[in-house]
């Protein structure tokens, strides 16, 4: 019923009485007769919860807890990095975030993360290297080919911009960025 309520409650964004609902189902686990189960599905939507409700300290904690444990789900970098950040420690979000891309590196949640924080940050370098792995392992996504014709505009490369722009056009003509950026 705890679990029943803590995933409606979710669904319904009451996200801080899911997150209290999720902890009771953790806090059941150290019950005698559940001899100290370790439940990470449970940690892992606690963290979720907490981060929806913009309590990051919590989710961080739930995140954490959920790793710890070997909870094995590519977004939980995402969300760990989001949490992090969200706590006010970069440096820690980004280590996660890089930890999560050397373990599922062809995860595309994972590289928008880290190219939205390269493209945040002003390291077009560090960016690009990523975009053109990215495009490599997934040509037909212009999403790709348009973030690196915006890092190219950042940059002040205007002539590779402009090419990246292009080639988002020729893989969908209605692409509004595109066209508009360019």
């Amino acid at each position: 019923a705890i679990e029943t309520e803590a995933v409606a409650q979710y669904e319904k964004k009451e996200f801080k009485a899911s997150y209290d609902n999720f902890v009771k189902l953790l806090d059941m686990n150290n019950l005698p007769q559940l001899k100290g189960q370790v439940d990470t599905v449970y940690m892992y939507y606690a963290g979720r919860a907490a981060l929806e409700a913009s309590d990051y300290p919590e989710a961080v904690k739930m995140f954490d807890l959920a790793a710890a444990n070997k909870y094995e789900d590519p977004f939980l970098y995402v969300f760990r990095k989001q949490a992090y950040f969200g706590a006010g420690d970069t440096a820690k979000g980004v280590a996660v975030i890089d930890e999560g891309f050397n373990k599922y590196p062809d995860n595309s949640s994972i590289m928008i993360e880290l190219i939205n924080y390269y493209l945040v940050t002003n390291q077009g370098d560090a960016a690009l290297k990523l975009l053109s792995k990215a495009k490599a392992a997934d040509p037909s996504n212009v999403s790709y080919t348009f973030a690196e014709g915006t890092l190219y505009d950042k940059m002040g490369d205007f002539a590779n911009a402009e090419k990246s722009y292009k080639t988002c056009l020729d893989m969908n003509p209605k692409f509004f960025d595109a066209a508009y950026n360019l």
